[in-house]
């Protein structure tokens, strides 16, 4: 017995070891763009069966797919390259997380008929089937993601109860009723589609109004939080996110060619928490926030220490935006955007008494990265919203 419980502990030493080397390789692609560049050009494949051995989900062929798309010259030269590769991936762990959240807050999937709105590589929807749902709609408006979809979930989960759809629901039908979905999902999508307001608009359309437990989630990058302000999370550039959608596109298509980048700027409006609920509230929805990961400790935190976050952030904010040398007039416009993000910020955390409630609005403001809310007909679970 004894013998075997060292041969565990040597097995058990021996893979730590491994993953911990496996994961300093990583960060060092992550952050290091001449490595980055090294490694999938010289080393592809030592470089993708790292990948695949930490994102154990896909297969290598799939993995190799995705990252050798990145040899292309304009995306070569992208320092945003990693990011954009891993998150192919590490998607797949973060809904598979949320469906884990989503049940210990009594959202239960089991038997349920989903939608997923923008389902990419159908992370989401293999997630869904890990936690029993009856049957699995999945939209996109890009067929190639849909193609590795169907890779991704295989023919026997598609033959028995996925479809996937090359649709745009906001100006096509779905070939189903209306009120037929008992769950769905829009995950990292809310920014991409022109009108947020029609978004809730289809939810209602879609959302099942007979089953008691029906429910729609999103999730969305915050727009007044201080680590998007400094990154924009699809194109790096500060302060881009507090810019209007056609302020944003402008100084992204002026720049991007300078930032070695190809991509086309595809987000077209970010909000804040309140005002989703406002666009909901106008389609008769009712919203609340999963607040499961809500740490009231870390908020007092944020609150007592709001001057230093500022004084902080706002200097890494205007160094980091001047080392983009950006032309005069997309600079200037960007400045005066982060320092009225500033002063805001400031004036919110001191105007008024920090009650509860008070907390928690800032919380949702300006210190949750991403916005995650579950939308209802009818009267809200109250439990669901409720704090760690």
């Amino acid at each position: 017995m004894e013998l075997k419980n060292n041969m565990i502990n040597n097995l058990l030493k021996y893979y730590n070891k491994f993953k911990s080397r496996n994961e300093a390789y990583l960060n060092e692609l992550r952050n290091d763009h001449d490595f980055f560049r090294s490694e999938i050009t010289t080393n592809f494949d030592g470089m993708t069966r790292r990948l695949c051995k930490r994102y154990r989900y896909f297969s290598l062929d799939y993995i190799k797919k995705i990252v050798g798309r990145f040899k292309e010259a304009s995306l070569l030269n992208n320092p945003m390259s990693m990011r954009y590769i891993e998150s192919e991936f590490a998607i797949l762990d973060v809904q598979l997380d949320l469906m884990k959240r989503l049940k210990q807050n009594g959202l239960d999937l089991r038997n349920k008929t989903v939608l997923d709105i923008g389902c990419a590589a159908g992370c989401l929807l293999f997630a869904c089937s890990k936690y029993g749902a009856a049957k699995l709609v999945g939209i996109d408006i890009s067929q190639d993601r849909l193609n590795n979809a169907k890779e991704l979930m295989g023919s026997k989960l598609l033959k028995e109860k996925a479809d996937l759809l090359c649709i745009d629901i906001f100006s096509q039908e779905l070939p189903y009723g209306k009120n037929s979905f008992d769950v769905i999902f829009s995950t990292n999508v809310m920014e991409h589609v022109p009108s947020a307001h029609n978004y809730f608009g289809k939810i209602k359309e879609y959302l099942s109004d007979k089953n008691r437990g029906s429910f729609a989630f999103t999730s969305v990058g915050n727009k007044y939080n201080i680590s998007n302000v400094l990154t924009e999370p699809h194109y790096g550039i500060p302060g881009l996110i507090l810019l209007s959608g056609t302020e944003a596109a402008d100084i992204w298509y002026s720049e991007r060619k300078k930032l070695s980048s190809d991509l086309d700027y595809e987000v077209f409006e970010w909000y804040l928490y309140e005002e989703y609920k406002e666009m909901a509230f106008s389609h008769d929805l009712e919203i609340f926030p999963l607040l499961d990961k809500y740490e009231a400790d870390l908020m007092d935190a944020y609150l007592i220490h709001h001057m230093d976050f500022a004084h902080k952030y706002y200097d890494m904010a205007i160094n980091k935006l001047r080392n983009y040398g950006l032309e005069k007039s997309n600079y200037d416009k960007l400045d005066a955007a982060i320092r009225k993000y500033f002063d805001e910020y400031i004036k919110d955390h001191t105007v008024e008494k920090t009650t509860p409630e008070r907390k928690l609005y800032l919380y949702l403001k300006y210190h949750a990265f991403v916005l995650e809310f579950v939308a209802m007909h009818g009267p809200v679970n109250s439990q669901c919203a409720t704090t760690n």
